[in-house]
């Protein structure tokens, strides 16, 4: 961000600097009129500009600041959502991978009934979220419900990889 002035207040802010005051910057003069003003807070950039009566300058920092302000809160949102969308998809795909192994080898027949409709409601729609799947059930369940059921099939394929057989119980 640069300002230009005169000279005279070119020398006002190197003795505000100079005397260590209320604000601290780094203040690098190119010639005798350009200020650049540099690693200071927001804040304290807005008040010296508004002392210098640089209220245009004020003006166009204090637009800077909130479009940069949107765009940090835009990009955090957008991170929050890959995140999630992420997270999403990879329980998905371990839940498909999950019921594949309990469907080679043991078959999803030899499941309990809510918990086979699950898996195959899984297996029919991939990218269904867990609130839709739960609406397809009959009779429906909530996203509690079915993550409940996709997590007792990810038990049952652990336990069956790791010992072989799977404790088999009604739901």
């Amino acid at each position: 961000f640069s300002h230009r002035t005169d000279a005279a207040v070119a020398q006002m802010v190197n003795v505000i600097v100079g005397a260590d005051a209320v604000f601290q910057m780094n203040v690098i003069v190119n010639g005798s009129d350009d200020i650049f003003l540099c690693n200071m807070l927001g804040d304290q950039i807005v008040d010296i500009l508004n002392v210098m009566g640089a209220h245009n300058g004020l003006m166009d920092l204090e637009n800077i600041r909130i479009l940069r302000q949107m765009r940090n809160s835009v990009n955090r949102k957008v991170n929050c959502e890959t995140a999630n969308i992420h997270k999403t998809v990879s329980a998905a795909v371990k839940q498909i991978e999950d019921i594949e192994f309990l469907q080679a080898h043991t078959g999803l027949e030899r499941l309990p009934e809510n918990l086979a409709q699950a898996a195959a409601l899984r297996l029919e729609h991939r990218d269904a979220t867990l609130k839709e799947l739960g609406q397809m059930l009959t009779p429906p369940v909530g996203k509690s419900g079915m993550n409940h059921r996709l997590r007792r099939l990810s038990e049952m394929a652990q336990k069956l990889r790791e010992t072989g057989e799977y404790e088999e119980r009604t739901e």
